[in-house]
């Protein structure tokens, strides 16, 4: 539908580049069946988006003449590119869905109040709101999914399936949870002694781990409070 109307505005000289009501094509594209679709196709590219930048410039940055960056030159020459890298084509699916509801806003601003065109477009306003939502959902549990699998790879049990037989901790899988919050922690284990630790803040779970020396693995270990003296966890950021 979409299509046919821009095709019809760029023929029609009577319309003198104007459109006019556009409530019906925003609820059809934004609503609905096509909705939903909008919605999954966004979901499933942005989810992964900030990972596939990382990675590319990752890439990039070390091979200067592999294969991949001779054929990003020679794609990115391309005049249907207008001289955009690809890096710079894939942030371009979440701008728009952020600027849609903005615009719609807009419109509707400029739009006969009350009226059955304000009325799709508000409807539409709301609809592009719910799609731009379900993306930050998604992306932010694939950005998390993509945490938990690193901290599982760094992740050490030995010492405390060591420390308390019976309880064996070598089957913990992190991926199996949905991660709150992760970071580094210092915990004042007595009055002159302050451990630095890493916390993994689960959805019913708390994990307090310690770093190795080169910083590559984290221990799971019993960590015994000292009774001497309030035995406080600061976050990091709060000792600066």
């Amino acid at each position: 539908m979409m299509r046919s109307l821009v095709e019809e505005w760029k023929h029609d000289c009577d319309l003198n580049g104007l459109l006019g009501d556009v409530g019906s094509l925003m609820e059809e594209l934004f609503d609905g069946e096509n909705g939903i679709k909008l919605m999954d196709a966004t979901a499933t590219f942005c989810q992964h988006q900030q990972h596939a930048l990382d990675t590319l410039r990752q890439r990039c940055k070390k091979e200067k003449d592999d294969q991949l960056s001779r054929f990003l030159m020679e794609a990115e020459s391309n005049p249907l590119c207008r001289k955009l890298q690809l890096k710079d084509m894939l942030p371009v699916e979440m701008q728009r869905l952020v600027k849609y509801p903005l615009l719609l806003e807009t419109i509707a601003k400029y739009t006969q109040e009350p009226s059955e065109e304000q009325t799709k477009i508000l409807n539409s306003v709301n609809s592009a709101k719910r799609i731009l939502s379900a993306v930050n959902t998604a992306k932010r549990n694939a950005e998390n999914l993509r945490r938990l699998e690193e901290l599982q790879k760094r992740l050490v049990t030995t010492p405390y399936d060591r420390e308390n037989f019976g309880n064996d901790f070598n089957s913990l899988n992190l991926t199996h949870y949905k991660l709150v919050h992760d970071g580094p922690l210092t915990w004042r284990y007595s009055r002159n002694k302050m451990i630095e630790l890493h916390v993994v803040l689960l959805e019913n779970v708390l994990i307090l781990l310690t770093k190795t020396g080169d910083g590559s693995k984290l221990l799971l270990k019993v960590q015994v409070p000292c009774f001497d003296s309030l035995s406080v966890f600061y976050n990091v950021t709060d000792l600066a």
